[in-house]
């Protein structure tokens, strides 16, 4: 068998992703978390990268928004955090971080589901 596997958790306030090869020899584990208390909701591979989505309530993963915040970030195959972005509510909790991804995206973002566009198109 090939491939890579991925799992979440946490570790005290911290999230953290661990990547095994097919037969379960680890490939690494990278750690997503700041001052305050992380987790990691959901992973979907795309494109070869694994994105992540989770909330975190501190600094350290971006610039705080709310109370609690959710951000989306990508995992390269080294296991580095390429990318990171934060999103929330002005003194407001963000809900559970889930993932989709499509193999027709035309671009990562087209993959989760996201596209330009005005979202509610005037009647």
């Amino acid at each position: 068998a090939t491939g890579t596997i991925a799992a979440a958790g946490t570790e005290g306030t911290a999230g953290f992703v661990a990547r095994f090869d097919a037969s379960l020899v680890s490939l690494g584990r990278t750690q997503l978390s700041g001052s305050g208390t992380d987790r990691i909701d959901g992973l979907v591979w795309s494109g070869g990268e694994l994105y992540v989505g989770g909330r975190t309530a501190g600094s350290g993963l971006g610039a705080p928004v709310g109370v609690t915040d959710g951000y989306i970030a990508r995992i390269d195959t080294s296991g580095a955090v390429a990318d990171l972005r934060r999103f929330g509510v002005i003194g407001g909790e963000t809900g559970k971080v889930t993932l989709a991804a499509s193999a027709r995206g035309a671009s990562p973002l087209g993959a989760l589901g996201l596209y330009r566009g005005t979202l509610n198109p005037p009647e």
